[in-house]
């Protein structure tokens, strides 16, 4: 009898225990779950414009998108855009998948400097009058203390989108284009052309992260010549990166515009991305 009093005992310990776990688990996905759809402010964005070549390339090499670029015989610097965003990304295990957003200012005022993860884009145009023809630069990497670190959720990850696209009413056309970019140890990044329309746009997909850690820098390069005389309008062109988190995205479409002058969106329909943009307005003279 004193053997099965003992029993009970450990069995009624055992079962409390058990309870108090499973309050507690209770607890952390309630809390959990009060977090992932707690409100937050407006997405936070740092905008910085540049009138000069020099001031452009001093900026992206600084930020570690790009070492600076052989710009010697490209002509004159018309303008130059940068922005910068601060994301968050985690893994829930609930859904087997990767949950992502940019932060709001305060967010990002909470972290510390250099902590976190932020991505840097920048798109510059120049115009050569000898070669009468515009060269569109873009360049984007990842930033913060999370680049290095290896992704083992890499293989759920989807591919990030980077493009350019511009106006002109069909009378500018891509001639020369190309994209590379490198992981945070050096190696190079595989990229394909996931959608190109040589009047409208050229987009570039590729993995954001491996586990060689995440794209830290990036250029894109398109040379823009009118196909004939200009009719003195000035169109618009556009950077965008879509940068998604989960396997099943649909390839962003370049979309049709109503206006020739403005420079066409990416559009997708996937719940599992953001994006952000940049433009320069009326730069290219068709």
């Amino acid at each position: 009898m004193k053997k099965i009093g003992i029993a009970n005992i450990c069995l009624a310990v055992a079962a409390l225990l058990a309870f108090i776990w499973l309050i507690i688990a209770i607890v952390l996905y309630l809390n959990f779950i009060k977090q992932a759809n707690a409100p937050h402010g407006e997405p936070y964005e740092q905008l910085t414009t540049f009138s000069s070549r020099e001031d452009f390339d001093k900026f992206i090499t600084e930020s570690g998108v790009a070492t600076a670029p052989n710009t010697e015989n490209e002509g004159e610097f018309i303008y130059g855009i940068a922005k910068t965003v601060w994301a968050e990304e985690k893994y829930r295990a609930s859904s087997g998948g990767i949950y992502g957003r940019i932060l709001d200012e305060d967010e990002v005022a909470a972290q510390g400097d250099g902590e976190g993860l932020s991505l840097t884009v920048a798109v510059a145009l120049t115009y050569s009058q000898t070669e009468e023809c515009y060269t569109a630069e873009a360049y984007a990497g990842w930033g913060g203390d999370e680049t290095t670190k290896s992704s083992i959720t890499s293989g759920i990850r989807g591919l990030d989108y980077f493009g350019l696209t511009w106006g002109g009413d069909g009378n500018i056309m891509a001639d020369e284009r190309s994209f590379s970019g490198t992981y945070a140890d050096g190696n190079a990044i595989e990229t394909a052309r996931s959608n190109s329309d040589s009047y409208k746009g050229f987009v570039w997909m590729f993995h954001e992260s491996s586990t060689d850690g995440y794209m830290t820098s990036s250029a894109m390069k398109i040379k823009l010549e009118r196909e004939a005389e200009t009719t003195g309008n000035k169109a618009d062109l556009k950077l965008t990166y879509i940068h998604s988190f989960n396997d099943g995205i649909m390839p962003p479409q370049i979309a049709d515009t109503s206006s020739p002058r403005t420079a066409p969106s990416l559009v997708t329909e996937s719940l599992s991305s953001w994006q952000i943009e940049l433009n320069i307005f009326e730069g290219l003279e068709y």
